[in-house]
């Protein structure tokens, strides 16, 4: 009994530090991506127009698991969205650049998928 005790307990301290990990783990991938986001952002209201472009290199999967709120908090509003007619599935996406209307191109985004608000997947891609 004892035995199964400390096994249990040392499962919850696993599962606590590692929550902490996660948690840390989102919140430093958030600020990697927001400063170019915030960048985007001004040049979109910048005159004349400039293209701009502010890719991040590394891995968005820490993102895996967050709520809409956290993302949406760490991020700020997505770039256009997509959700069923229930609005549990549901696709954000980022765009890490920004191209005047008269101009032909892409850039990277960051495209997060959410199932019942819980981010299940992130993807990075490079459009033209």
């Amino acid at each position: 009994m004892r035995l199964m005790c400390l096994s249990i307990m040392s499962a919850l301290v696993l599962a606590c530090g590692s929550t902490q990990t996660t948690a840390k783990a989102r919140a430093e991938t958030m600020a990697r991506i927001r400063p170019g986001l915030d960048r985007v952002r001004v040049a979109e209201t910048q005159q004349p127009p400039k293209p701009f472009d502010a890719p991040f290199s590394g891995s968005a999967s820490a993102l895996v698991g967050a709520s809409q709120a956290e993302i949406r908090a760490g991020l700020g509003p997505p770039t256009r969205t997509d959700c069923d007619d229930t609005g549990s599935v549901c696709v954000w996406v980022y765009h890490l650049y920004y191209l005047p209307a008269n101009y032909i191109g892409g850039g990277q985004e960051l495209v997060i998928h959410f199932d019942k608000g819980v981010v299940s997947g992130v993807t990075k891609l490079m459009t033209q």
